[in-house]
């Protein structure tokens, strides 16, 4: 039977790949990239681009597309037999990696061309490619004597096994705390779609009453409106219990990562410690840049979260609820106080918020902004019956910009929580490949005949994540594959993402999907009018919890390995100095897996990025405050800015939008802080690349 990973077809066939046919499959492409790798080493000709950055691009082409692949399915659709086969996987993927990047006579070749390159003629996409693979040589150790390279190859091998092994005990932790209830008062509050899902659950496990599987996006919500304060505490604890109890513990796991990625970065010698290299080539530039940003950015947040913190805490004890608030406390609290002081109530608006017609408006909204056409269609084959697909294209000249997968809802045990986006194939004229998005979430999904209702953060988040897809479906305008949508660090491809939120809830967007769910009136302007009063209250914790969460990430990530300590004695550090800081402590390390997901890369010493991406999407959309929401020429100026993916330096990229360096003024006053003065950028201007 032919091996559905190996036809040469525009889109893979997800319905008929089943995890024994991945190895066979990723063997057969490295054995053709081998091939070609020996091809590539016995060329005598003089170093160029096209016999270094652009043949090494090739090798890459078949393995890279199959583990982009087998990563769809080991998030999405999980399984033990899934879970062994991606780990074997990524170490025969980087033996290959090895192999190209560690090559003497490659590096020598791309070492000539990156030394000469001012005097090559290259344009941008050149000397962004040719530069993203010189560091790639180096990050590999290919520049080092042979023992250190053997040292580096004996590293990734152990953080492989050690970030799959942290993605396995994140799914398998969150089943070991899963929460029983049997008092039908506890869960008084809780949507009824996610009862009912307990429900079944608890009859799955045997078990009489409801049994909640803790799912990170799905907590953030219920802490806002549950109303028993004791299902508030058992599901942040059970949330924050993931990954600290044998056999799933990721606390021993996570040091041995820490102490490798040291000692792989004092390999290397250029670097003071991981986060120092990781921030090598990022929009901040630096490490002290950056936490100079975040540092400063708190100190204006945290007295106005410290003031509207303590009116919550006032109203609380005086309307019944606990003398002092704990961290699951406040969510609720303040959601209670918006609606006594504001009279905003986020439930009311929630019944206005059926996932269809939040979706009908969400492609309106891109339809609008980007000039855009979705059509739904069951042509493509998809890796799950929940995923749905839709072809997106360009409203101009008809033309196919690409197929955009959504799969909504959660699958305990089998998917990854939270939300994120997957370029799951890049474009490819030669061979006819489509360009392929996934946009994934964790919804709960309702019974038969029965509404999706969402909360205002799932809202956000699904602007969030088609901001990525976004990025993706046109960021094709390239001259390289690989330069192709959010292949870039954090801080700039959250961008795109970050500055979709910013519409999410503007009136004349809200306007256009908010119906009730049963009768389909429209959302009361009353109740747009509350919502918009209370925005700025309570506004800065979100921004803090990225800050807080970024500085723990840079404080592992310089920590000398020997003064380690614990990752107790890493949050203890990174701590931000307020007497509630415990009320912006959402991602204990034994859960975060933005930072150990991936044996190097990723968000590692990178989640800061989300901050950086915050203030820079303010003052995108301030262009928008000024001229409209839907200014043509303004959105005409972003679909480039998505269009230009990662070919090119990305404070290039954008500063060609907004004219020049972000301050932080536009981010401030969205959470109704005045500055007092402007600057310049977030910290000077922008390091020149």
């Amino acid at each position: 039977m032919t091996n559905p990973l190996l036809t040469d077809s525009p889109v893979p066939a997800y319905d008929k790949i089943k995890p024994e046919h991945f190895l066979p499959a990723l063997t057969h492409r490295l054995d053709a990239a081998r091939t070609a790798l020996e091809s590539l080493r016995q060329d005598s000709s003089a170093p160029s681009m096209g016999n270094s950055a652009v043949a090494i691009e090739s090798l890459f082409d078949g393995p890279e597309s199959l583990m982009v692949t087998l990563s769809t399915f080991h998030l999405s659709v999980n399984s033990d037999e899934l879970r062994d086969v991606y780990k074997a996987a990524q170490e025969q993927y980087d033996v290959f990696s090895k192999e190209v990047f560690q090559d003497p006579v490659l590096a020598a070749r791309i070492k000539a061309v990156h030394d000469s390159r001012a005097t090559r003629g290259l344009d941008e996409d050149d000397e962004r490619l040719l530069h993203a693979y010189y560091k790639s040589f180096e990050a590999s150790g290919a520049f080092l004597a042979d023992a250190d390279k053997q040292s580096i190859r004996a590293i990734d091998r152990e953080l492989i096994g050690l970030a799959a092994d942290f993605l396995n005990n994140l799914s398998k932790g969150a089943e070991q705390q899963a929460v029983h209830f049997t008092d039908p008062a506890e869960l008084a509050g809780v949507p009824a779609d996610l009862i009912a899902a307990m429900k079944d659950e608890a009859q799955k496990q045997g078990k009489a009453g409801w049994v909640y599987i803790p799912e990170r996006l799905q907590v953030d919500a219920l802490l806002a409106c549950a109303a028993h304060g004791e299902f508030r505490r058992k599901i942040f604890t059970a949330l924050n219990a993931i990954g600290t109890q044998a056999p799933h513990d990721n606390r021993p796991l996570i040091e041995k990562m820490q102490k490798l990625r040291q000692d792989r970065t004092a390999l290397l010698g250029s670097y003071a410690h991981y986060a120092d290299y990781a921030l090598d080539g990022t929009m901040a530039g630096s490490l002290a840049r950056a936490e100079k940003v975040l540092r400063d950015c708190a100190a204006a947040l945290l007295p106005v979260f410290e003031t509207d913190l303590q009116k919550i805490a006032d109203f609380a004890a005086k309307n019944g609820g606990p003398k002092t608030l704990e961290p699951w406390d406040s969510p609720y609290w303040a959601a209670r106080y918006k609606k006594d002081t504001f009279a905003y109530d986020a439930d009311e608006l929630s019944q206005y918020l059926e996932l269809g017609n939040v979706m009908d408006g969400l492609f309106g909204h891109f339809g609008k902004l980007f000039d855009v056409a979705f059509k739904e269609s069951t042509a493509y084959p998809v890796f799950h019956p929940d995923v749905k697909t839709y072809e997106v294209t360009n409203k101009n000249d008809g033309s196919l910009a690409g197929v955009l997968h959504i799969d909504y809802f959660a699958r305990p045990g089998s998917k990854e929580g939270g939300a994120w986006m997957e370029h799951m194939q890049r474009r490819d004229a030669k061979t006819g490949h489509l360009n392929l998005i996934s946009s994934n979430m964790n919804c709960t999904k309702p019974a038969p005949g029965h509404p999706t209702l969402l909360d205002t953060g799932t809202v956000e988040t699904l602007y969030h994540e088609k901001g990525h897809a976004f990025h993706g479906l046109l960021g094709t305008k390239t001259k390289y594959k690989s330069a192709q949508g959010p292949g870039i660090a954090s801080d700039f491809l959250e961008i795109h993402s970050m500055t979709q939120e910013n519409w999410a809830f503007e009136r004349e967007v809200l306007r256009t999907y908010a119906k009730h769910h049963k009768t389909g009136a429209p959302v009361p302007e009353a109740l747009i009018d509350a919502k918009e009063k209370a925005a700025h209250f309570f506004a800065t914790r979100e921004l803090l919890l990225i800050i807080q969460n970024a500085l723990r990430d840079l404080e592992f990530h310089k920590r000398d390995p020997k003064a380690y300590g614990s990752d107790k004695a890493v949050e203890a550090a990174a701590q931000l100095r307020s007497p509630h800081a415990a009320h912006i402590r959402p991602y204990p390390l034994t859960r975060f897996g933005h930072l150990f997901s991936t044996p190097t890369g990723g968000y590692a010493a990178g989640y800061y990025g989300y901050f950086w991406a915050n203030l820079q999407a303010a003052a995108v959309f301030d262009h928008f405050r000024d001229k409209g929401l839907y200014d043509p020429a303004t959105a005409a100026r972003l679909k480039a800015m998505y269009q230009e993916g990662a070919r090119r330096d990305p404070n290039h990229i954008f500063e060609s939008f907004n004219g020049g360096p972000a301050s932080p003024a536009a981010l401030l006053r969205s959470v109704g802080i005045e500055p007092a003065k402007k600057a310049q950028g977030p910290e000077g201007p922008a390091p020149k690349s």
